[in-house]
Parts: structure tokens; sequence; C-alpha cells
């Protein structure tokens, strides 16, 4: 039987069943290296999940300070948008009025703030030198009388008929007490303003002051709806719930007040020892 040659019209002819072969070639080298990359991607997703779960799991153990003001935080957040909801769409406006629930959350987290900042005041932090402690502990008492005076002045007395009270909160004593508070407190950390300065300067990127500086910026939004310089329909309400944000925020600070400022200083004092003369 004679063998028929493979002309090109012959393999044009056959072109076809040619072009089908190769596409099913094509698409099955595709198919091998497509799984084969997906099998790595897999693997490498499994394993950089491990990896995130364990480093999760590390540093909830090794910083449960950051765990808890990430739940403050995270909470106070929620709730907000629960009285969003529940003052906008529900009408519910008497939740943010004086002597209601969001000025009674206000002044638990302004307290809790303060005794935190208060024990920070008679904590021993052997870590730093006895200088620097000293320093702590007067920036600690300062955020303690900062935390109380924020609760006098989200207190609200003037319908407990108690004239000694309404005086020293409501009336022109607030503004005595104040004074006899900040005066020496200013006059002491005058003294050594530079050393206070320079234990703040070092703690710029600590949790601390990042928490600080972000209650700072909601308690000044909270002044322009305060002060009516922007007036939005539920003016108040924003008012509020940025004042309870801020004070989250400033409880989460005080968590981490202690830690991150003597954990600062002594790195600060541990590179002063081991630098040349």
């Amino acid at each position: 039987m004679r063998s028929e040659r493979l002309t090109p019209t012959r393999i044009l002819q056959q072109g076809p069943m040619i072009s089908g072969l190769s596409k099913l070639f094509v698409d099955w080298v595709g198919l091998l290296l497509l799984q084969r990359v997906n099998s790595e991607f897999y693997r490498t997703i499994m394993r950089s999940n491990e990896q995130l779960r364990c480093a999760v799991a590390t540093m909830n153990k090794q910083n449960p300070i950051g765990q808890a003001a990430g739940w403050i935080i995270g909470f106070t957040a929620v709730l907000s948008l629960i009285l969003s909801w529940s003052v906008m769409q529900q009408g519910l406006v008497m939740l943010y009025d004086e002597n209601h629930m969001m000025e009674h959350l206000q002044l638990a987290l302004i307290l809790v703030a303060g005794v935190i900042f208060w024990r920070s005041n008679w904590c021993e932090m052997d870590e730093v030198s006895p200088q620097t402690r000293r320093q702590l502990r007067w920036l600690a008492l300062t955020a303690s009388a900062l935390m109380f005076s924020f609760f006098v002045r989200e207190m609200s007395v003037k319908q407990s008929g108690i004239e000694w009270l309404v005086y020293w909160v409501d009336g022109s004593g607030f503004k005595i007490l104040m004074a006899l508070i900040w005066l020496p407190l200013l006059v002491i950390l005058s003294r050594n303003f530079s050393s206070y300065w320079m234990l703040l300067r070092q703690s710029f990127f600590s949790p601390f002051f990042l928490m600080a500086m972000a209650a700072l910026a909601l308690l000044i939004v909270g002044a322009v709806f305060d002060k009516e310089i922007f007036k939005p329909e539920f003016f108040r309400f924003y008012e509020e719930v940025a004042e309870l944000n801020a004070y989250a925020w400033l409880l989460a600070s005080a968590l981490a007040f202690e830690r991150d400022m003597a954990l600062t200083r002594r790195d600060t004092e541990r590179v002063q020892r081991l630098a040349p003369a």
C-alpha cells in the first residue's frame, strides 16, 4: 500500500483536526500549571494564615493592655453606632440629654481613666531611674487632675438642689476649684519643663501618645459642636458621641501610660549608658 505524502495542501486540509489537538494539549498543560500554581498559592496562604494566627495569639498573651484597649475602643465605637440609630431613626433624643445615658457613660469612662492614672502615680516603676520615676509620677498625677477636671466639667448638678455642690460644679466655684488644682501643678511642672517635655517627646510614637492624640482630636470635634460653630441636625448628639469616644480613647491611653512611658524611658537610658563619653 502506497503511503500518502504529507504535502502542504494536505496539512491545510487536516488543519482543523491539528488545531483541535493543539488546543487540547495547550489546555492540558495550562491545567497542570494552574493546578501547580494554585497548590503553591494555597500552601503559601495557609502558611501565612498560620503565622498570622500565631502572631496574634502571641500578641494577645504578651500584650493584654493592648487587647483591653482595643476592646474598649471597639465596644465604644459599636455602641456609638447603636446610639446613632436609636437617636436618628427611632427618635430617642433623651439618650443625649443632661443626666442621661450618654453623659453617665462619659462619667464612668473618665472615672476609670482617672483611677488608673492615679494608680500609676503610686507604682514603683523599677525599670527606670529614681529621677525618671519621680517625673513619671508627676505626669501621672497631672493626668489624674485632668481626668478630675473632665469629670467635674461633665457633671450636671443644677437639679440636685444642693447649693454648695451647684456652686462648686456648675457655678463660679468651678473656676476657683480648677485654679486650686492646676496652679500648684503647673508651677511644679514649669520648674523642670525641659525634662517633662523630653519624656513626652520620646513617647511621640508610643500607643499611649497616639491614643491620647486621638482623644484630643475627638474632643476638638466635640468642642466645635458645643460652641455651635457648626450646627447640623442632631449637632448636640454629635457633640456627646464625639466626647464619649474621646473618653474611651483616654481610658485606653491610661491603660498604656505606665508601660509605654517606662519602657520608652528605659530604652533611652540604656542607649545613653552605652553611648561613648
